[in-house]
């Protein structure tokens, strides 16, 4: 089969779910709404648009409307579902897709920093998206995430240092540093450096949370001093905001009754 073939298959499968996934997604959470716009744009290869939007998000540190930076939003879309959270259409031939448009953009404008960024980081959501859906317990589902990872982790690294300062790189490195299970020293290195560049950037401040919960590297006591100390100093610029956003983004089950959150707290955040 001719590239060109495959290609328009591949064009008419995405453009189907595409169809399907406006009504499916139409009531789905803030975030995952806005990056499926952003998905949309780069099938549609609107290359120059998506570089002008996120010019203007990092320009203006512009916010969606559940307050997560609309930056976030546009990797999230582009790369595949930042933070394994979200639930953009997840399919194999959507993938190879994606993969093409990231690498067609970055070929057609080198400097884009958006691009750049996105196609080192996709191979990372990528892993995650082979793990989850050859379930966790799957060697060689496992074997591939980390490969993907590792592969994801080497182009970030090979990027040039004005494209390293920009947030979406620091989000996707501490992505990295989360699935490879780095030591903390080296995970607060990188975490320390990330928000002294961007301090209200929250997405950074989520992946040391989870870093710092006992489902992934720490403890109850670990992740609640981290709460604690990082709300504490972000307080002048997000208030209480940032305890809602940690407690939820790290127990979403048994928030009060295991009694870690405060509901007075949860509630003015």
């Amino acid at each position: 089969m001719s590239l060109q073939l495959n290609v328009f298959l591949l064009n008419v499968f995405i453009l189907c779910n595409l169809l399907f996934n406006n009504i499916t997604y139409a009531f789905e959470r803030p975030f995952e709404r806005e990056a499926h716009k952003y998905f949309v744009k780069l099938l549609e290869k609107k290359y120059d648009e998506l570089d002008l939007d996120a010019k203007k998000a990092r320009e203006n540190s512009s916010l969606i409307s559940d307050g997560q930076p609309r930056l976030a939003t546009i990797y999230g879309g582009l790369s595949g579902c930042e933070f394994l959270s979200c639930k953009l259409p997840f399919f194999k031939k959507g993938w190879k897709l994606r993969k093409l448009r990231l690498e067609e953009w970055k070929n057609a404008k080198p400097e884009s920093i958006t691009a750049k960024i996105a196609l080192s980081y996709y191979y990372v959501e990528l892993g995650w998206f082979i793990r989850n859906s050859r379930g966790i317990s799957s060697k060689d589902g496992l074997k591939i995430f980390k490969e993907k990872v590792e592969i994801g982790r080497k182009k970030l690294m090979e990027l040039d240092e004005s494209t390293k300062n920009d947030a979406g790189w620091y989000t996707a490195m501490l992505e990295v540093a989360l699935s490879q299970g780095w030591a903390q020293d080296q995970f607060d290195k990188l975490f320390t450096e990330a928000i002294e560049f961007h301090p209200a950037y929250v997405p950074l401040y989520f992946y040391k949370n989870a870093y710092m919960n006992p489902r992934w590297y720490g403890s109850h006591q670990k992740f609640i001093e981290f709460v604690d100390e990082t709300v504490e100093k972000t307080k002048s610029y997000l208030g209480d905001e940032m305890y809602a956003r940690l407690h939820w983004s790290g127990s979403r089950i048994n928030l009060f009754k295991s009694g870690r959150t405060d509901w007075l707290k949860m509630k003015t955040g």
